[in-house]
C-alpha cells in the first residue's frame, strides 16, 4: 500500500534491526495496553532554542503525550525514533525518514508550538499526505511566533488553542479560513478536541485509503 514515504530511501538508508523496531513501536502504539486506540505523530521542539528553553519543552512534550496517551496511542519523536538530537547517534537523514514513516503510519498528527523548520517540515508533509492535523497553541509567545508563518497555518485541519490566546492567533490574516478553530479552557481537555477532530474526518480518510490515496 502506498504511504506517500519513499520506502526505497528508507529500507535502503535505515537498518532492518532499527525498522523492525520502529515498526514494533508502532504497533503496539496503535494495539494499547487495554484497547486499540488510534496512532496520533506528536510533533514538537526538540532542540535549537538553547539548553534551558530545550529541556523545559522536552519535558512540557512528555507531559503532554501522558495526557494525550488517555485517547490516543502517541509516538512522540524526543521518545520513540531511535535516532536523534537526544540519543546523540544520527547524522539527521535517518531520524528524519524514521519521522517520516510515523507520520505515514498515523490516523492524525498533533503539532505543539512552539516549534521550527523541521517541526513546521513535518507539518507539510502530514498535511500532502491528506492527515488529519492539528495545531495546539497554548501560550501567547506561541501565537505571536507563528501567527505570520503562513504556509504553516495553512497545513493544519484544526487549529486548537486556549481561550487566552485565541484572539492573539486569530487576528492573523495567515490563518486559514478553511481550518476549524476549537477553544478549550485547559490542557485537560485537548484529548477529547483531538479525538473530536479526528472522528468527523475519518470518513473522508477512509474513502480516500479505499480508493488508495492514503496510507491507512
Amino acid at each position: 500500500m502506498d504511504t506517500g514515504l519513499d520506502e526505497r530511501s528508507y529500507k535502503r538508508l535505515v537498518p532492518a534491526d532499527v525498522r523492525a523496531e520502529v515498526q514494533l513501536q508502532l504497533d503496539l502504539l496503535r494495539r494499547g495496553s487495554t484497547a486499540a486506540k488510534p496512532l496520533l505523530y506528536f510533533g514538537a521542539h526538540i532542540e535549537g532554542f538553547g539548553p534551558g528553553e530545550d529541556n523545559k519543552l522536552r519535558g512540557k512534550n512528555a507531559e503532554l503525550a501522558a495526557v494525550l496517551s488517555r485517547s490516543f496511542g502517541v509516538f512522540l519523536p524526543q521518545v520513540h525514533n531511535p535516532y536523534g538530537f537526544c540519543k546523540r547517534n544520527s547524522q539527521g537523514f535517518e531520524m528524519a525518514l524514521v519521522d517520516f514513516k510515523a507520520i505515514a503510519e498515523s490516523d492524525v498528527a498533533l503539532f505543539a508550538a512552539p516549534f521550527g523548520r523541521d517541526t513546521s517540515c513535518e507539518a507539510g508533509f502530514a498535511k500532502g499526505m491528506g492527515k488529519t492535523t492539528v495545531f495546539y497553541v497554548s501560550g501567547l509567545e506561541q501565537a505571536q511566533l507563528h501567527k505570520s508563518d503562513w504556509m504553516l497555518l495553512n497545513s493544519f485541519s484544526a487549529i486548537i488553542v486556549l481561550k487566552k490566546v485565541k484572539a492573539a492567533l486569530l487576528d492573523s490574516p495567515a490563518v486559514s479560513r478553511d481550518a476549524e478553530i476549537i477553544e478549550i479552557a485547559d490542557e485537560a481537555e485537548l484529548p477529547a478536541a483531538i479525538r473530536d477532530v479526528y472522528e468527523k474526518a475519518r470518513p473522508r480518510m477512509l474513502k480516500a485509503a479505499g480508493n488508495g490515496g492514503l496510507g491507512r
